[in-house]
């Protein structure tokens, strides 16, 4: 395969980062090319033809970074292929319902430019890892990871078919 991949993510304590690391490294064992980036560091989306993008999701609704890399690149986004995930905490048990939830959280996305598909993977909270006020407001939540790395590196290899 020839196919350049760009994985960019928006992440606010560093969960989401981690299921980009491992959907690259799980495209890049397909024979892709990726490169995976955080959204705030991608300059350009010329070089590639794929774009997997994804964010945490925070107050029912993806993290503004997303929807601003969104905006930025609508243009060169309509013109290639696209794969978008979220993690976040609503996907700690992976219902109907809750797929249903986070689903709605990647409209404005979709509306920009439909998917060749879409990953829902379970977010971790640790509270240390939230920067700012955040941080003591939530010292003490409940912890937990609930991404399950199987269905992850699954969900990419099923994007690498695709392309």
């Amino acid at each position: 395969m020839d196919k350049k991949v760009l994985v960019s993510y928006a992440s606010r304590a560093g969960a989401t980062a981690e299921v980009a690391e491992e959907v690259g490294k799980t495209l890049a064992a397909e024979g892709l090319m990726v490169d995976v980036l955080p959204v705030q560091k991608v300059g350009s989306l010329e070089p590639y033809s794929v774009l997997v993008l994804g964010s945490a999701a925070r107050h029912s609704r993806l993290i503004p970074e997303t929807m601003r890399f969104a905006r930025k690149f609508s243009r060169q986004i309509k013109g290639i292929k696209v794969a978008y995930f979220v993690s976040c905490l609503t996907m700690f048990k992976d219902t109907p319902e809750t797929r249903a939830t986070v689903t709605g959280y990647l409209k404005p996305l979709v509306k920009l430019k439909e998917p060749l598909d879409i990953g829902l993977f379970g977010g971790a909270m640790v509270p240390e890892k939230i920067p700012g006020f955040w941080s003591k407001v939530m010292k003490n939540a409940e912890r937990g990871d609930y991404r399950d790395w199987d269905k992850i590196r699954e969900w990419a290899r099923g994007v690498a078919q695709k392309l």
